[in-house]
């Protein structure tokens, strides 16, 4: 493992890397590295080396693979489930080579913030995915969102503006609030809106997108926002 000294430079995202092929690490730290507000504090290349850094370096974000190879080492889920139990305010991108739907939707589900493929085009997008989960959003390459938004299509979940009524002003505004960090209660008050009001406006947009919970709200909101299909019309939901 490899620990980083420079501690100096303010206003930073701190970031640990952990994979099992250092060549990638490499290139992984050095993308990082040069790229805005972003600061590689450590690297892993196992499981051990990794749990140990955690122990005593806080970062903000993981950038961690799905499997590793060293011997004796917890199968993904267990190490995903450990990490975010022991680490709850540390966001993971998983970098991966395991693009399988399944996979994809339970990891979401679990509450891992970024998924990325481990081709070098997709690594390009790495600075972008790490900026988006530490401000509370959730990153997924555009052929992931493709892909679980076919499959949503297919089995009769995801959501078009065909099938479902677009958000309204206030609920566009409240899941790009969420989704940018802010908890129930800080849009509340910002919006001068009760707390209840703000519960409700989210739960609609969920119903309306389709989506189950806020990996499936995230991604769903994605879709709309790229597409800008948001009603204009006033919100009848009042405060309580």
């Amino acid at each position: 493992m490899t620990l980083s000294a420079d501690h100096d430079a303010p206003q930073k995202i701190d970031v640990v890397i952990a994979d099992d092929h250092p060549v990638l690490v490499f290139g992984v730290r050095t993308l990082l590295e040069n790229a805005p507000g972003i600061r590689v504090v450590a690297t892993a290349v196992d499981i051990a080396g990794l749990l140990t850094i955690l122990d005593n370096q806080p970062c903000d974000v993981l950038v961690c693979d799905f499997t590793f190879a060293d011997e004796g080492a917890q199968d993904g889920m267990h190490l995903i489930a450990h990490l975010l139990r022991t680490y709850p305010r540390m966001k993971i991108v998983l970098l991966t080579a395991h693009e399988d739907l399944m996979l994809i939707r339970h990891v979401l589900t679990m509450g891992v913030a970024g998924f990325i493929g481990k081709s070098k085009a997709k690594l390009e997008s790495l600075p972008v995915a790490v900026h988006k989960v530490y401000s509370g959003g959730i990153y997924l390459a555009p052929e992931i969102k493709t892909l679980l938004a076919e499959a949503g299509n297919a089995g009769g979940g995801g959501t078009s503006t065909d099938e479902r009524a677009t958000l309204t002003k206030r609920e566009f505004d409240v899941v790009h609030k969420l989704l940018k960090g802010m908890s129930v209660s800080e849009i509340a008050r910002e919006t001068g809106r009760s707390i209840k009001t703000i519960s409700s406006q989210k739960m609609s947009a969920m119903q309306k997108l389709g989506a189950r919970n806020d990996a499936e709200l995230a991604i769903m909101f994605d879709r709309i926002s790229e597409a800008d299909e948001v009603d204009p019309s006033p919100n009848p939901l009042r405060d309580e």
